[in-house]
């Protein structure tokens, strides 16, 4: 009963760590792969979506993601998305959980491990297909660390090998759990002829090394490529602390021979869980996307230190004290497909704009802004062609890549890098000068804009200038524009419609409170935060709250 208390502990607080939010945008380009591929009912090894490379080579060494994820989508919609996100990261951290368990025999101790391994990567669990890699790995590790490898363990790769192209790490660790443990190098080689077992294949295992060989390439200025400690990578705090959690567990594992002579009790799979530590630590340093795989690999080693210092001393409140800790965490978000254009930050994508597209019926080629790239792919099916998206360099050249860097950072002669390219319209974030510059030229009219893009057409490019759908995204647009021109009421009240409309619109929810500030109605704009924060629970919406609160208190102490 303690053990399968303890479970539901885990499943409930693993649970409360798939609502980290990401920008991405990855999702969209990968569904809109699965339906061309449903429709076509076959591989697509030209790219049919982009002007830049035109039929350029695809390699698609993920297409099985992208079946699934489309066909999750066609049946039963896309925010079912967000149940396989939660699926995903719930089965991986308690196939670790019970790893942990089966190597500490503590299930606090484990419990703590997967805690540390989620503080850890959290921020980089993503609706994307890398989850397909971290599930390989902690797999292989339930199967192989301290075991003998079984002679079916290359089926894993078959699967593994067509999900996604992390496989290559997935056979780096089956290498050295062979030299560590002293396996056969038999199932180790049948693994690797198994992973060659893809529809893109060799391109599908030698894709991963193109950075690792090519330290200049552009695409490692995408952030996620970045090392964790370079200006500009996702943001992780807790990175410097996990590289002191993993030294000093190191050092109690070494100097108390007691804890040690455990570590190392099973075969191989202390030294083992060490040569992996190195690894993925070296791994993450070099890429902030590996924080992950190094965040499980710790666990690990932190298991086995917290089952050492607790020994046993715990009693059964503390399954009790998970329990409420899990249910405490979950309590505050909605456990629905609600959550799902929160969690994708649907508000940072062009959606009026496109919605302005599909009303007018255009079709033609767009110079875009990188991260749109995939959602003009699944909102347009292909309609609309891109100069580049987040496919990167398994359709994209470095060459094609270097010319949209220089026109993100306005490096001189990015106007005529955009003309030259063939673009008919161009399609960019609203607050950058690009825009302004481009109508400067009278080459380019402005035909639409939303809250947060603008759509520029070459000055005979025609289209007409049908309204799209009166959605959330349409209010807060409208408001936008009414706010600019200093028309507030008139502001206010399509800022209104669109929390209505679309209650994940943090923006529109923040522009309300700052619009009911402006008239000095501070209750009113508490119970509008409270009432955003209901939906979804964010930090800036406390952290408003917060300086709100203060500012009352302040105000009330001058008053007195």
């Amino acid at each position: 009963m303690n053990l399968w208390l303890w479970r539901l502990s885990a499943v409930l607080t693993f649970w409360s760590f798939g609502f980290y939010r990401l920008q991405g945008g990855d999702l969209f380009w990968h569904v809109a792969t699965g339906r061309l591929l449903l429709e076509r009912q076959g591989m697509v090894y030209q790219d049919p979506w982009s002007f830049s490379q035109p039929n350029a080579d695809w390699i698609q060494h993920e297409w099985l993601s992208d079946i699934l994820y489309a066909g999750l989508e066609q049946t039963f919609g896309m925010s079912i998305l967000v149940y396989w996100k939660w699926a995903m990261v719930v089965t991986i951290y308690l196939i670790l959980f019970e790893l942990l368990r089966r190597r500490t025999q503590d299930p606090l101790a484990s419990y703590l491990g997967c805690l540390a391994a989620l503080a850890l990567g959290g921020p980089f669990l993503d609706f994307r297909p890398h989850l397909y890699s971290m599930l390989g790995y902690v797999l292989l590790l339930a199967i192989c660390l301290g075991r003998r490898q079984p002679p079916w363990l290359p089926l894993l790769f078959v699967v593994w090998s067509n999900l996604h192209g992390g496989v290559m790490f997935g056979l780096m660790v089956v290498g050295l759990l062979t030299l560590t443990q002293r396996n056969s190098p038999r199932i180790a080689v049948a693994c690797g002829l198994a992973a060659l077992l893809n529809a893109a294949g060799p391109g599908a295992l030698g894709y991963c090394f193109k950075y690792a060989f090519n330290p200049n390439s552009p695409y490692l200025t995408l952030c996620e490529w970045r090392s964790p400690f370079a200006e500009g990578s996702l943001p992780n705090p807790l990175y410097p602390l996990a590289l002191t959690v993993l030294g000093a567990s190191v050092v109690l594992i070494f100097l108390r021979p007691d804890l040690r002579q455990q570590f190392f009790d099973a075969p191989g799979g202390g030294l083992a869980s060490l040569a992996l530590a190195c690894l993925t630590m070296a791994m993450s340093l070099r890429s902030g996307r590996f924080t992950p795989f190094f965040g499980i690999t710790l666990a690990l080693l932190v298991a086995p230190c917290c089952a050492w210092l607790l020994a046993g001393r715990h009693g059964r409140r503390a399954v009790w004290l998970a329990l409420v800790y899990g249910v405490w965490q979950l309590s505050a978000y909605p456990l629905s497909r609600s959550a799902f254009p929160f969690l994708v930050r649907e508000q940072n994508f062009p959606v009026d704009t496109v919605n302005f597209l599909e009303a007018n019926g255009w079709r033609g080629k767009v110079f875009n802004y990188y991260g749109w790239g995939g959602y003009l792919h699944f909102r347009t099916r292909g309609g609309l062609l891109v100069f580049s998206d987040q496919r990167a360099d398994t359709v994209f050249s470095e060459a094609v890549f270097q010319r949209y860097l220089d026109v993100l950072r306005g490096q001189p002669g990015w106007i005529q890098r955009v003309e030259e390219s063939g673009a008919e319209a161009f399609l960019w974030p609203r607050e950058d000068k690009h825009a302004a510059e481009l109508i400067a030229t009278r080459r380019w009219r402005l035909v639409h804009e939303d809250s947060v893009s603008v759509l520029l057409l070459r000055t005979g490019v025609v289209t007409s200038s049908r309204v799209g759908p009166t959605t959330g995204y349409r209010h807060f647009a409208l408001a936008s524009e009414a706010a600019n021109a200093g028309r507030l009421e008139e502001a206010e009240m399509h800022t209104r419609m669109a929390v209505e409309m679309a209650p994940h619109l943090e923006k529109a929810w923040l522009s309300l409170v700052a619009l009911q500030l402006a008239r000095g109605e501070r209750q009113t704009a508490r119970e509008t935060l409270l009432k955003a924060n209901e939906f979804f629970p964010l930090p800036i919406y406390r952290g408003f709250l917060g300086r709100l609160e203060r500012r009352q208190v302040g105000g009330a102490a001058r008053t007195i």
